[in-house]
């Protein structure tokens, strides 16, 4: 196999193919391979770690003679990157030759091609569906929030909180503790799972992307990437029975920037003291609390309550709701009521943070009664 191409071009997407290597006890899956194939005049980069596989093509490559490599991926790219803007002169000769223009010569040691993991091919399309990847990368980020993937670090099997759900006209995500979701009426995707530890590799695309979602896979097609998704087989939870079965709240609010800028603020500095937050839902405020051996904080915020039954009051986790916020720019904000998840809505998008067992309801009413320390 010989060929030229631009060492600028063939560094960006070798950077990219590189995020699909990784550990395993097969050294293979570090590796990069090259070829080019018979019927097209394009360099194909593959790399996989059986879980996620990339296939990307490099379309201005000067073609001397075709055939296929596997080399180490981390060398490969670092001798790549350490070029400027030059053509390289690719060459194989029971090694691979990488030459630039001014001489500089290097050597790579050739792994065997039939041992590199095969990438599975795409199905029929029939279940292919299209989606700008600003719009799939927005989805994704506002429902990260409901996902945990600490689990999976420590080695705790809980692979339902690392997914993101596509259901029909509904995409979920939730970790027992957090659950958001959001309408797409005019969307049908049928069933996907799509692990959320992918979202980086979206965001490196652009246009259109079409996904053919396959039992536990996804196939991903962008411009000259293609991507191999593979999620946990695990059973997806009753998201829409469970949002549907909080529509009665006690007391609802409708914020402003002004007053969620200060419900953000007062949360940062009630998760200083304790992740724990006492919250009492009031028509004309609510009242929040941190409470623990190392101090106390109390804090109100003054908004009315859009629809007020009665008085409500419970504990949350603050960094939690934080993050449920950050989504939002004019959230509506619902309260059920003691041990009851908030539910947070906006638009087509929603939330639902669970309720802590710990709280200091009564500390933080008697706070109020008093006046005092508020």
């Amino acid at each position: 196999m010989e060929f030229v191409v631009a060492s600028d071009e063939l560094r960006t997407k070798l950077e990219i193919a590189r995020r699909f290597t990784g550990k395993s006890t097969m050294d293979i899956t570090e590796s990069i391979k090259l070829y080019i194939p018979e019927k097209h005049d394009v360099l194909v980069i593959e790399a996989s770690d059986y879980n996620k596989a990339c296939r990307i093509r490099v379309k201005n490559v000067d073609i001397k003679s075709r055939g296929v490599v596997v080399v180490d991926g981390e060398r490969l790219q670092r001798i790549v990157s350490s070029f400027g803007e030059v053509d390289l002169h690719f060459r194989t000769t029971g090694q691979l030759m990488i030459k630039s223009q001014s001489g500089e010569l290097f050597k790579l040691v050739l792994l065997n091609p039939s041992e590199f993991p095969s990438i599975p091919g795409i199905p029929s399309g029939e279940k292919t569906f299209t989606i700008e990847a600003k719009d799939l990368v927005d989805i994704c980020e506002k429902l990260e929030f409901a996902t945990d993937t600490s689990s999976a670090r420590k080695g705790i099997s809980k692979p339902f909180a690392e997914l993101l759900y596509f259901r029909n006209q509904i995409v979920f995500a939730t970790d027992a503790f957090k659950l958001a979701a959001i309408a797409l009426p005019n969307f049908s995707a049928g069933e996907m799972d799509l692990p959320v530890a992918t979202l980086p590799l979206l965001r490196l695309l652009d246009g259109e992307v079409h996904i053919t979602p396959e039992g536990t896979n996804t196939y991903l097609q962008s411009g000259d990437f293609f991507y191999f998704l593979r999620a946990p087989d695990t059973m997806a939870p009753a998201a829409e029975q469970i949002i549907r079965s909080y529509n009665n709240p006690k007391v609802v609010y409708e914020f402003q920037s002004e007053e969620l800028n200060q419900l953000r603020i007062n949360l940062k500095r009630l998760a200083i003291i304790d992740q724990n937050v006492s919250v009492i839902f009031k028509r004309n405020k609510i009242l929040m609390g941190s409470f623990s051996s190392v101090g106390e904080h109390i804090c109100e915020v003054n908004v009315l309550a859009k629809e007020f039954l009665e008085e409500s009051a419970a504990a949350y986790n603050a960094g939690f709701l934080l993050g449920a916020l950050k989504r939002t720019k004019t959230p509506i904000l619902a309260s059920f009521g003691k041990r009851s998840p908030v539910k947070i809505t906006e638009g087509n998008y929603v939330c639902l943070v669970q309720a802590t067992t710990q709280h200091h309801i009564e500390k933080l009413e008697r706070y109020d009664e008093q006046g005092g320390a508020i």
